[in-house]
């Protein structure tokens, strides 16, 4: 899941980056309001949690600017206006969530998985799809009852999978949850990735031999290994760019 934190206090949102590091989160961090609104506006967040003190615009300002424009991502609102009447201003302007500073970070790690289960039509904390269990708070997965170890990134990957099953994404999306912002375009690497995920719970018949020595490889061979992720898997994570115009609303593109 991709987050974005806006906070113009570096000390609190290196604290705050630092405690979200090992949840399994996309963690990207600006510092104004006008830069969040613009990366709110035009790149895919799970989850935003936003400042209301900020630089260039204010939070309140982002807020209300992100629900005219129709944005439905959830906002978690941390700030040192405790008053009644700030945090109605708040929740009025289209905030989900509020937090007043100073707080425990185990509260904020509770708010946000509360969030997040809310805004993917979910009430309980475990993900489950087609005997794999997931489990955001502790990061454990299973299926159909054995425990499965996976990297960070594999993790990351697959709840990002798991908590859309009913939604194609597209290799850009799964990119940006991967890395974040300014570091898409790693296509081949996210192939690779989706191939080793997949794996775990698929009889594929052996590593398609393209991945092999891969940092040897011409980007034409790159691309052929993306193809072959594909032909390893109707239901692939990553179709190649050139067929994505002409395939807008295939299956199995990402």
């Amino acid at each position: 899941m991709r987050l974005l934190l806006v906070e113009d206090d570096s000390s609190l949102a290196e604290g705050i980056l630092t405690s979200l590091k090992g949840e399994g989160y996309t963690l990207d961090w600006l510092q104004d309001g006008a830069s969040a609104l613009h990366a709110l506006s035009s790149e895919p967040f799970d989850l935003a949690i936003l400042d209301l003190g900020l630089p260039r615009m204010d939070g309140l300002q982002v807020l209300r600017a992100l629900r005219d424009r129709h944005q439905a991502v959830p906002v978690l609102v941390l700030t040192a206006r405790d008053g009644v009447q700030d945090r109605i201003a708040g929740l009025d302007a289209g905030a989900d969530d509020y937090l007043i500073k100073p707080f425990d970070s185990a509260e904020l790690k509770a708010r946000i998985r509360a969030l997040l289960r809310r805004s993917a039509g979910r009430a309980e904390p475990l993900i489950q799809l087609r005997g794999v269990t997931l489990d955001p708070q502790s990061q454990q997965v299973s299926f159909e009852g054995r425990n499965v170890n996976l990297s960070r990134k594999e993790f990351i990957l697959l709840h990002e999978l798991m908590a859309q099953p009913d939604r194609v994404l597209t290799r850009d999306r799964l990119e940006q949850a991967l890395y974040g912002i300014g570091r898409a375009g790693l296509a081949f690497i996210t192939a690779f990735a989706c191939w080793i995920l997949l794996n775990e719970w698929t009889r594929i018949p052996e590593e398609p031999a393209v991945f092999k020595n891969w940092h040897e490889k011409s980007p034409e061979e790159m691309q052929a290994a993306v193809d072959a992720l594909c032909s390893a898997c109707s239901a692939a994570c990553c179709m190649p760019s050139r067929a994505r115009g002409r395939n807008a609303g295939a299956r199995g593109r990402c």
